[in-house]
C-alpha cells in the first residue's frame, strides 16, 4: 500500500552531459479543511484550511487549535473523524463549541507572515491577549546531550530519506531520549502534529521537553512552543528577529544553528550547562 504522504512520478533527469528518465519519489501535498462542530453535529465552523502533507490529520488539527489558544484540554474534544480525504471534523462539547464558534476563521499564519504589515510588538501583545504565558522552568540540559539532537532527528526522518522534501519535528526530554518525530511539507505543521500527539495523550504542558526543528525558526514556531510551555526549542538553521524578541519576553531559551558539534544560543543561556 503506498503511503498517503509520498507520491510517485516520472522524471527526467541531466547528468554528466545525459539525460535519464526515472522514477521519483515527491512528498505528498494537499489541502486540509478542519471544522469544529458542536456534540450533536448540527452547528459547525469551519476553523481553518491548511496545506498539510497527509498523515497524522487528527494530531495536525488539535495541534493546530490547541496552538492557537481555542483549545485547554483534551476532554474537551469528543470525537474526531474524517468526513474525506481532505476534510476532518473535530466535535467538542457544547461550553468549547459556544466559546470558539464566534472567533475568526484561522488562515494558516494566524498573526504574521512574511508578507503581511503586523508589528513584532502587535504579534507579541496579541500572545499575552490570548492568555499565553511566561515560560516558568529552571531545569537544566547539558550541552552534550543537546548536540545528540539533530542526528537522532534526522535519522527518523523516514519520508525525507525517501523523497528529500519535507519539514521535520522531533519531541525529546530532558534526558536526550526522542519521543517522536512528525514530518510535514510544513514545518508549522510538523510542530502541530507534536502538539496534537502530545494533547491527545493528556501530556501537556510540555515543562519537562524540548521541541525541535528542520529549517528556521519563525515567530509563528515560538508561539507554539510558548502555547505548550516548552523551555527550550531548537532549530537547525537562524531564528529571525522577531523570534527572538519573542522568545526573550515569554522566557524561552531559543537555540540556532544545532549541529552534532556545534549551536548557538539567542535566549536564556543558563539552562544549557
Amino acid at each position: 500500500m503506498k503511503k498517503p504522504s509520498i507520491d510517485s512520478f516520472i522524471v527526467y533527469s541531466f547528468k554528466n552531459g545525459r539525460w535519464q528518465e526515472k522514477k521519483d519519489a515527491l512528498t505528498g501535498e494537499e489541502p486540509l479543511e478542519i471544522i469544529v462542530t458542536d456534540p450533536a453535529g448540527e452547528h459547525k465552523k469551519t476553523m481553518a484550511v491548511t496545506m498539510r502533507t497527509p498523515e497524522h490529520d487528527d494530531e495536525l488539527a488539535t495541534g493546530f487549535l490547541f496552538s492557537e489558544g481555542l483549545l485547554n484540554d483534551s476532554s474537551e474534544v469528543l470525537q474526531i473523524k474524517m468526513k474525506d480525504a481532505n476534510t476532518i471534523v473535530i466535535a467538542v462539547d457544547e461550553n468549547t463549541f459556544e466559546r470558539i464558534k464566534d472567533s475568526e476563521s484561522l488562515n494558516r499564519y494566524s498573526f504574521v507572515n512574511a508578507s503581511c504589515g503586523v508589528c513584532g510588538r502587535t504579534s507579541i501583545e496579541s500572545l499575552k491577549e490570548k492568555g499565553f504565558k511566561r515560560i516558568q522552568s529552571d531545569w537544566k540540559i547539558s550541552a552534550k546531550t543537546i548536540l545528540t539532537f539533530s542526528d537522532q532527528m534526522r535519522s527518523a526522518q523516514k519520508v525525507f530519506d525517501a523523497t528529500g522534501g519535507l519539514h521535520a519535528a522531533g519531541l525529546f526530554t530532558a534526558a536526550g531520549e526522542l519521543v517522536c518525530v512528525r514530518e510535514d511539507i510544513g514545518r508549522h505543521n510538523a510542530v502541530d502534529k507534536i502538539i496534537g500527539h502530545v494533547y491527545e495523550q493528556g501530556l501537556l504542558p510540555l515543562n519537562n521537553h524540548i521541541i525541535m526543528v528542520s529549517g528556521r525558526l519563525s515567530y509563528e514556531i515560538v508561539q507554539k512552543a510558548v502555547s505548550v510551555q516548552t523551555p527550550i526549542l531548537a532549530a537547525i538553521s537562524a531564528p529571525s528577529n522577531l523570534a527572538v524578541k519573542t522568545a526573550f519576553e515569554f522566557g524561552l531559551t531559543l537555540v540556532g544553528f544545532l549541529r552534532s558539534d556545534h549551536f548557538n544560543v539567542y535566549t536564556y543561556e543558563d539552562r544549557i550547562s
